[in-house]
């Protein structure tokens, strides 16, 4: 069994993803400071939405390759604004190019 609060990154480069993945990854390893979500299939503003209870202690996102719009990226940060009252202590975040549909 792996120790939860150690893991630290997380690679899920070209897996499938839905909100409900991403939920369950954020209440089980919500220390996790590097996420790589590269090409993932069906990454979607929900999946990224899910990750706002992460934005204490993330600092490495990738969302290469995935199908976010602006829009999607401009919500994420508005609401972990809110949620922390506070900027997002994200340091890196990645989004060269697009998934194909």
């Amino acid at each position: 069994r792996i120790a939860q609060e150690s893991v630290l990154s997380l690679n899920l480069q070209n897996k499938t993803v839905s909100p409900t993945t991403i939920e369950s990854i954020v209440s089980r390893f919500h220390n996790t400071s590097k996420l790589d979500f590269s090409n993932s299939i069906h990454f979607t503003g929900a999946c990224l939405m899910k990750l706002v209870p992460l934005s204490r202690t993330l600092r490495s996102l990738n969302l290469s390759g995935t199908i976010l719009t602006d829009g999607d990226i401009i919500n994420y940060f508005m609401s972990v604004e809110s949620y922390l009252g506070a900027k997002s202590a994200l340091e890196e975040l990645i989004l060269d190019g697009k998934q194909s549909e």
